[in-house]
């Protein structure tokens, strides 16, 4: 298992839904302790479950270990997976069901996903752009964002440009370049793509570790009263 196979199938919050079988649990644990960026994304998402299940499951999250270095011994990965699994049987044993159903529209909007994208009818031989949301819809996120990013050095003011470089940098696994170019949408002058901007942005910093960062722009968000002020509110409960 990589990076892209855990983005692309939603393995983690499949996990964290208890929708996995063994076997993909048992392989999605030992990936998340040799890898960060997963292990990062996992720890920040089961938080947040946690409080939107009324705070049953903190203990349980503290004993998700950190990616194991090289030279650690078996039984530290044995111990690691037994832990995670501490979370997952929690989340089966159904701690929140008496308030699963009132849940479950909080959680399907704190789920960070992919914007969508419609295209358009073009003609003659595609550009970067064109280029890069056929990969984007694909699911072919770096590909997508390599194409994007030669689309965003010709228009370098366009926040559509920019707001989808950032989606692909985000679900490539890169959140610190997409970081960057939503923060450049943000900083254009009023256009359709800065709330939603900010919001990725929130997510881009929790997945590159910086939290501060992150309760910032969800603080913002938060304030604003728009589309994302509600669950933006409970993301940074979550994140005290």
């Amino acid at each position: 298992m990589n990076c892209r196979t855990v983005r692309r199938e939603r393995m983690i919050s499949r996990f964290l839904e208890g929708a996995l079988n063994p076997d993909q649990v048992e392989t999605l644990e030992v990936h998340c302790l040799h890898c960060r960026s997963c292990h990062r994304e996992l720890v920040s998402e089961a938080k947040i479950v946690a409080y939107l299940r009324e705070g049953h499951l903190h203990e349980q999250l503290r004993t998700i270990p950190r990616p194991v270095r090289a030279g650690w011994g078996i039984g530290r990965l044995a111990w690691g997976m037994a832990a995670l699994s501490v979370v997952m049987a929690a989340l089966f044993l159904g701690l929140l069901l008496p308030h699963w159903r009132e849940l479950a529209r909080t959680r399907e909007q704190v789920r960070c996903l992919p914007p969508a994208y419609q295209s358009a009818s073009f003609r003659g031989p595609a550009g970067p752009f064109q280029a890069g949301m056929i990969r984007y819809q694909k699911g072919e996120y770096r590909a997508a964002a390599g194409q994007l990013q030669l689309a965003a050095n010709v228009q370098p003011g366009n926040p559509q440009v920019l707001f989808f470089l950032g989606a692909s940098q985000l679900f490539a696994g890169l959140p610190e370049a997409a970081v960057v170019s939503f923060s450049r949408v943000i900083e254009l002058p009023a256009n359709v793509y800065q709330e939603e901007s900010r919001w990725y942005l929130g997510h881009a910093y929790l997945r590159a570790g910086k939290t501060a960062a992150a309760r910032k722009q969800f603080s913002l968000l938060a304030e604003s009263g728009g589309n994302h002020a509600e669950v933006s509110r409970a993301i940074l409960k979550a994140l005290r």
